[in-house]
């Protein structure tokens, strides 16, 4: 009996010792990961080093996401850092070179088709993680209780998910901007609206006007989209960003004045970005700002 005792006690301390060990580890990994996400939000205003940067931290940050993935601050930096990257390393230098060199432009918007879906299953499982069932919930077609949708109205997202949920939609749209000869992935355009528009539910002033405007833009993009919702969208990211962000002016230049056949109003949108003084000059900003500058350079060649 003593012998069994012992071996109990044994066994319970073990037991004891394991559980501390892993709790222990998981709070070494939410240390690390907090500290990784933080990196990712770093400043870096030369658009070299940030790209070089941008992406030894991808690497770094997915490693770490593998291990930690129910880590929702490393989780938003991560998707949010490989959408921004094949944005602005990646699909915007094919769209300067298309003209010199269209089979390696091709290849670039692969490339980024590709990055862009690597940012989306990263936030997609993130999410999902925190919401159990919200991806099943958004493949069915369910969708925040607004008039304009006409869906089922229980489904909510947590306003805690809201940057997640945004970063995690704008790479998915990303991915289906360059995937037009891909009519499966063409197919989730209702999925990325009904998930952009979660997160409107929830903070409609998320990212300065950057939610709004990407709310504007796939409003444009659906099928039957109404275009004075989309206007009020993007009027509405200006009225947040005070008309002070340079993405809110390309993106209403890019994805209304130019579907709408208005170069005046396009053209005057790209000036208004290039002299606003916004209060950060990150890689955002000057990306955006190149941006418009080249679309000004080419303007003959969208009117």
């Amino acid at each position: 009996m003593h012998k069994r005792l012992v071996s109990h006690a044994l066994i319970a301390w073990g037991c004891s010792l394991l559980a501390s060990c892993a709790s222990v580890e998981q709070q070494l990994l939410q240390t690390a990961g907090n500290a990784i996400a933080l990196q990712g939000g770093a400043s870096e205003d030369d658009l070299e080093i940030a790209q070089h940067a941008s992406a030894f931290y991808i690497k770094l940050s997915e490693s770490m996401l593998s291990a930690a993935p129910a880590h929702l601050p490393l989780a938003l930096s991560t998707t949010s850092t490989l959408t921004q990257y094949a944005y602005a390393f990646v699909s915007t230098p094919a769209d300067q070179i298309e003209s010199q060199n269209a089979k390696q432009a091709y290849a670039l918007r692969k490339r980024a088709a590709l990055l862009y879906a690597r940012a989306k299953s990263h936030g997609l499982k993130a999410l999902e993680l925190q919401q159990p069932g919200l991806i099943a919930a958004l493949a069915a077609g369910s969708a925040p209780p607004t008039p304009a949708l006409n869906h089922q109205p229980h489904l909510t997202l947590k306003p805690e998910l809201t940057g997640l949920a945004y970063w995690s939609a704008a790479s998915w749209a990303g991915e289906i901007s360059l995937s037009k000869d891909s009519p499966e992935v063409v197919a989730d355009l209702p999925q990325v609206i009904a998930l952009a528009s979660l997160a409107y539910a929830a903070q409609p002033q998320y990212g300065d006007g950057a939610l709004a405007s990407l709310m504007g833009t796939l409003e444009m993009a659906k099928a039957g989209g109404n275009k004075k919702k989309a206007l009020d969208y993007f009027d509405l990211a200006l009225e947040i960003s005070q008309r002070n962000d340079p993405a809110a002016l390309v993106s209403k230049a890019e994805n209304y004045a130019l579907a709408m056949s208005k170069p005046e109003l396009f053209e005057s949108l790209l000036k208004e970005a290039l002299a606003c003084t916004p209060h950060k000059n990150d890689v955002a900003t000057q990306v955006m700002r190149t941006r418009a500058r080249w679309l000004l350079e080419h303007l003959e060649d969208y009117f």
